[in-house]
């Protein structure tokens, strides 16, 4: 086993509960590989079942940094965890789940670059429909099972109503005193950071302490917004995002262009064939000459013909190869994964989140192992159909629909497919020729709309096509204050992780840039 994976857990522990996961006592541990991750400790395990049975067994190690536990409930991580098999992802296999640690089944995928986020409609699409999904599982889990969830019941079914007696929102614990205590203990004990850089990050902590900064964060900013309520996933990054893109997509791309050459030849040859063989039928004056070169020209056109017949099929055999290739962008299977952050959240925070880590980069090579791009954030146009897309894919079955406003239209799976194959078939058609991104969004977005309001004459169906249009419009200005939110919350845990001197990261360098980009966007929104 490897050196750290040795200093953070007892090697005969952990042994012995994957065998009694499994019921098999002559399961070994043959290779440890360390994973990435900014928050816990992973690890990729290669079991061998026993030692005359050498089929290898993947498995993630997980284990918790005790630092985040104070902004983290188990209790509804493993909520999640024990379900998503059942309701969403079959391959998210949990062994193992407490307070320190996590063993699960290893997913064969990998994450999504975060480039390609916003890069590849197709994926920015996908995304959209897995949030909507996971919104809608986590919904329908958490009101069938309150019972198991105490904090939860106190929750009232309209949202907008808080009570004291409610569990806290996850922005809510960010002020807690024992979680500002714990960011001052992180700071004072932290052995990556020389005095003077831990003096500036105690004038963030009393920033973070103080009153007047506490109401502006939690009641003045928030009463600008709807307020709705979602159980979020919270942590929307492009590292919780896995889809089975192989590694070898370069070339698959090399033979897409290689075989884009070959239709356009094969296209040529079967233009030229058909020329020819009309030129001859039209020649009807023969001599006994002409009949012998008739004959030899016909059956040189026939063979023409079957010639021109065997490139059309195989040009027509290339192009389904090709639009099956193409069709494979919508096949990627994407998922989400890591729980640890779910709780109840304000849906501005979840929205705002995830549009603002697509600026941010943490698999960049060198140091400081982060970029921040503000230009990436998603424009306008491609929040729409964001938006648009994830509403109808939301599922309105669920008990607690109202906190997502989904009442604007009813959709069986009949016509939700019907919507798909038109986004499809349009993306598939022009994405290679896009010039102008915000058009094309617009594009896209208008499909939905007049696919889901079909008859915009009728009194009520314009009526709720404008709710929707109002509904989209009150997401994205209440996602660009999530923005904000997020900045804060990844403050903090930058903060926290001052305690961790084995994570390869610039945590300091982090806590600055989210300390600026969150005094920004307060002057935005004060």
């Amino acid at each position: 086993m490897s050196k750290q994976l040795n200093q953070l857990v007892d090697q005969k522990f952990l042994l012995k509960i994957i065998q009694n996961s499994f019921q098999n006592n002559q399961i070994s541990i043959q290779e440890v590989e360390k994973l990435g991750g900014l928050s816990n400790y992973n690890f990729k395990l290669l079991l061998q079942q026993s030692k005359d049975n050498d089929q290898i067994l993947q498995l993630v190690y997980k284990k918790y940094t005790n630092y985040f536990n104070i902004l983290i409930d188990r209790q509804i991580e493993k909520l999640v965890a024990s379900n998503i098999q059942k309701y969403l992802y079959s391959n998210i296999n949990v062994i193992y789940l407490d307070e320190n640690q996590r063993i699960q089944q290893f997913i064969d995928k990998q994450n999504i670059p975060v480039l390609q986020i916003t890069g590849q409609i197709s994926i920015f699409m996908q995304i959209a429909e897995q949030i909507a999904k996971f919104h809608s599982f986590t919904s329908q889990v958490f009101t069938q099972q309150k019972q198991e969830l105490q904090k939860i019941q106190q929750i009232n079914e309209k949202y907008e109503n808080h009570t004291q007696n409610r569990c806290k929102l996850n922005i809510e614990k960010l002020f807690q005193p024992i979680v500002l205590s714990q960011l001052e203990n992180a700071t004072k004990n932290s052995k990556i950071v020389n005095n003077a850089q831990k003096k500036e990050i105690f004038q963030i902590i009393n920033t973070l302490k103080d009153a007047n900064f506490q109401d502006l964060i939690l009641n003045k900013i928030p009463s600008k917004t709807s307020q709705k309520l979602v159980y979020a996933h919270n942590d929307l990054n492009s590292t919780n995002f896995l889809y089975n893109q192989k590694p070898n997509s370069q070339n698959n791309q090399k033979q897409n262009q290689n075989q884009k050459q070959n239709n356009f030849f094969s296209s040529s040859s079967s233009h030229s064939s058909f020329s020819s063989s009309s030129f001859f039928s039209l020649n009807n004056r023969k001599t006994a000459s002409d009949q012998t070169d008739s004959e030899n020209i016909s059956q040189n056109s026939a063979e023409n013909r079957e010639k021109s017949e065997n490139q059309q099929d195989n040009q027509n055999n290339q192009e389904y190869q090709q639009n099956q290739e193409k069709l494979k962008k919508f096949e990627n299977e994407i998922q989400i994964i890591d729980y640890e952050f779910v709780g109840l959240n304000y849906r501005f925070y979840e929205f705002g989140n995830f549009f603002n880590e697509i600026t941010w980069d943490y698999e960049y090579p060198e140091k400081p192992y982060f970029t921040i791009d503000p230009s990436k954030y998603p424009s306008e146009k491609a929040q729409k159909f964001f938006f648009a897309y994830y509403l109808i894919n939301y599922d309105q079955k669920c008990e607690n629909s109202e906190s997502f406003s989904n009442q604007f239209f009813v959709l069986n799976e009949e016509k939700l497919s019907d919507i798909k194959q038109k986004l499809q078939s349009f993306i598939l058609e022009n994405e290679e020729k896009i010039d102008n991104y915000d058009q094309f969004y617009q594009e896209l977005y208008q499909i939905i709309i007049e696919a889901v309001f079909d008859n915009p004459n009728q009194q009520v169906q314009q009526q709720l096509k404008l709710n929707f249009e109002k509904e989209i419009t009150d997401l994205i200005y209440e996602s660009s204050i999530g923005q904000m939110y997020s900045q804060l919350f990844w403050l903090e845990i930058g903060i926290l992780s001052l305690a961790f001197p084995d994570l390869d990261f610039d945590f300091y360098l982090y806590i600055q840039q989210r300390h600026t980009q969150l005094q920004k966007q307060i002057q935005i929104f004060q």
